[in-house]
């Protein structure tokens, strides 16, 4: 039946955005590899990933331990970035290899990336006769655990299988380094098991700027910054700036990684100090650091080297960030990430006393408890805030991203006609939202009333708000606190022989 001329009356109704909470937890690392694209952010989901692109942990870095420990303690994917020195002495390069034909450079082949790793590599180049008198070339490169063959390849840049351009298309292990523009190229000589050379990390002059990078071309970002371009990172952790000897660079390196998570909602600093500073510096050192979005974590962890079963210190942001993540996805981000073993540690690489570990967590610094016959567990839950509202990793992470979550789930109101409807239509939308973050144990208080309020009235939005086109609404929340101490009062009294103990749980 065909529609009639005229008007056509339909009522429709207003969609809303559900609000979703999105509970990923992403890490976000900088630091040094053994090999791999420098100043590039690669997303990784499991070790054998890193392994592939970064190669082992024949590296003076950190960071493949601590990748590994990410997932070790529960990490489900996490960022990289590579850095390195760049420019000037002490540099990183890659390694090159020159391709003579007699007394002439036949062409020049460079590893894929910087570091020493590429001048394990070796190389074979022989020459295989064919019966019109011409030659065949054979091309291996081994590294010691990988092997490449390019067989019966062409000298001549006109075929098809030339060996450099083969090479270039096919190797990832080496490239050539531009490719004859006459069409013409002398055949190389042969080569007998010769390793590349030059190659360099860039460790020895490490600065901090070469890990907090630079934002300012917001197409060739360098370092920290690269993380800004991955919205969904939320754990930040820089465990090589134990690399740099002088504190007052390793305090501009973590005051940029606290920085950086101020100024990216969501995101949350792990910083860490080394067990070569007593208790009294480490308190300096804190006491020059102050946010609600970053913790400390001190001394070290002492793990076993895979390569010769030794141990060695890690720094410990890296494991922190896979509990924090295991404990996001197994309880929810309110739960505190304390009391837990931390996977692969065996000691600590400094003994702290009850009187010092006291001293420290007052201050905001969390540490490690060895329990013998179990292994090492994380004794804190505090940020570096001096504000006691913000004073536990749970409480600011949770706001975070209850936060974020109402921000993204109320942009449809955007552009709405600012009257009471839309008003008492984001009350709604938000307070359903929180009941139901409420019964999934995010907020404490018995009743929706005693866990939030959600206010959005005429007197949060007068007149000149109005016509400014502004909405605002204003969230309470009663987040859930760890309990810090437990006080236990023993009352003993005879009862046909029996003692009663009575127990009191002191929140802190």
């Amino acid at each position: 039946m065909g529609a009639l001329p005229g008007i056509e009356y339909r009522k429709t109704s207003v969609r809303s955005n559900k609000i979703a909470l999105r509970e990923n937890p992403v890490g976000g690392f900088v630091g040094i590899t053994e090999k791999g694209p420098l100043h590039r952010s690669v997303r990784l989901r499991d070790y054998n990933e890193f392994l592939r692109i970064y190669g082992g942990f024949e590296t003076a870095g950190y960071l493949p331990f601590c990748v590994y420990s990410f997932f070790q303690n529960g990490g489900k994917q996490c960022s990289v970035v590579r850095t390195a020195h760049l420019s000037g002495e002490g540099a990183a390069a890659r390694a090159e290899f020159v391709l003579t034909a007699g007394r002439e450079t036949a062409a020049l082949l460079r590893v894929r990336s910087e570091g020493i790793w590429g001048n394990r590599i070796r190389l074979n180049l022989w020459h295989v006769p064919t019966e019109q008198g011409g030659v065949r070339l054979n091309v291996s490169f081994h590294n010691g655990r990988f092997q490449e063959d390019f067989l019966d390849l062409s000298p001549d840049p006109r075929e098809d299988d030339f060996y450099l351009r083969r090479i270039g298309e096919r190797s990832v292990l080496a490239e050539p380094v531009g490719l004859p523009e006459t069409g013409e190229s002398p055949v190389p000589d042969e080569v007998r098991d010769s390793t590349f050379y030059g190659g360099r990390e860039g460790i020895a002059a490490l600065t901090p700027a070469d890990f907090i990078g630079s934002s300012r071309d917001p197409l060739a970002k360098t370092g920290l910054a690269l993380l800004e371009n991955e919205p969904d990172i939320n754990l930040l952790a820089l465990p090589d700036a134990a690399l740099l000897e002088n504190l007052e660079d390793r305090l501009k390196l973590h005051r940029a990684l606290v920085d950086h998570a101020e100024a990216n909602p969501g995101r949350f600093a792990l910083l860490d100090l080394p067990g070569s500073l007593d208790p009294v510096e480490v308190l300096r050192y804190r006491s020059r650091l102050c946010s609600s979005r970053a913790a400390l974590y001190y001394p070290d962890l002492r793990v076993i080297d895979p390569a010769d079963q030794s141990l060695f210190s890690l720094p410990p942001s890296c494991a922190m960030a896979g509990i924090i993540s295991e404990t996001d996805l197994k309880h929810g981000c309110y739960y505190p990430p304390g009391n837990r073993f931390v996977e692969g540690a065996v000691a600590l690489s400094r003994s702290l006393t009850k009187e010092e570990t006291a001293l420290l967590y007052e201050r905001g610094i969390n540490s490690f408890r060895k329990i013998p016959g179990k292994g090492i567990t994380v004794w804190g839950v505090r940020t570096l805030s001096d504000d006691p509202q913000w004073r536990f990793i749970n409480v600011r992470r949770t706001v975070t991203l209850l936060g974020t979550a109402i921000r993204r789930g109320t942009a449809w109101a955007v552009f709405e006609p600012h009257d009471e409807g839309l008003r008492k239509r984001v009350v709604r939308h938000v307070t359903a939202y929180l009941i139901d973050v409420w019964r999934k144990g995010y907020l404490s208080g018995k009743t929706p009333e005693e866990a939030f309020y959600v206010r959005c009235d005429g007197e949060l939005n007068p007149s000149e708000n109005i016509d400014a086109g502004v909405l605002t609404v204003e969230v309470g929340l009663c987040v859930v606190k760890p309990a810090e101490y437990i006080v236990v009062t023993l009352h003993a009294r005879k009862e046909h022989t029996k003692v009663i103990i009575d127990e009191e749980v002191v929140h802190g």
